[in-house]
């Protein structure tokens, strides 16, 4: 029941194996099902089932699959890890990269397509904030060179909102620069990409408030 749960990303079924004993845990961790499989190679199969219907984004679908197997790794014995089923021949590590190459490259594809799209952004941003710097509303004084709304409080608001969009939107850019000089490989979709996209996400709203 357990091994089919896993295999069918069923995760109310699946919650129920921490009901029981320690002993009886590890005693499913280590029975094999067919062509010698056991839990972590459930797991590293590739459901046929619609899962990920509300998941659109493909780097996000790669991100659930990785913290499932990670999820089921938590509860197998470490002695299993290591362990290659007779049909293939692999570890069940082997089995999920053999068995999410095709998603691993469509997330990969969709990520850079989206740090691409928001460095762009970013880029038009941070030349729009840094041109705004230097021509300042109502111009300079002609003899001191200072703007002449120096004193005004809507000049000030005026070049604070100017700063933060100027930080915020340079910030951007770094993060989602980051992003498309990543390596890509498995382990960077479940905590490092996602994490960086947030990030550079996150450094634009600063920017639409003042905006």
């Amino acid at each position: 029941m357990f091994h089919f749960a896993i295999e069918s990303r069923q995760k109310e079924v699946y919650s129920l194996i921490y009901e029981l004993e320690e002993k009886e845990r590890r005693d499913i961790g280590i029975y094999l099902v067919k062509g010698d499989y056991n839990l972590l190679h459930c797991a590293a199969n590739l459901s046929s089932l619609p899962q990920f219907v509300h998941i659109q984004d493909a780097s996000l679908q790669m991100q659930r699959e990785l913290q499932w197997f990670k999820e089921v790794e938590s509860v197998v014995p470490p002695e299993m890890y290591e362990h290659r089923d007779r049909s293939n021949d692999m570890t069940a590590r082997e089995l999920f990269t053999k068995n999410h190459k095709k998603l691993l490259e469509d997330a990969e594809i969709s990520i850079k397509g989206t740090a691409t799209s928001c460095t762009v952004v970013g880029v038009l941003t941070v030349t729009m904030m840094f041109a705004a710097a230097f021509t300042v509303p109502g111009g300079n004084d002609g003899n001191t060179g200072l703007p002449l709304f120096l004193d005004h409080k809507l000049f000030k608001v005026y070049i604070v909102s100017d700063t933060i969009s100027l930080v915020s939107s340079t910030s951007s850019v770094i993060t989602f620069l980051g992003i498309l000089t990543s390596r890509y490989a498995e382990n960077d979709f479940l905590r490092s990409l996602p994490t960086k996209i947030m990030i550079g996400l996150i450094s634009f709203f600063p920017l639409l408030l003042v905006w």
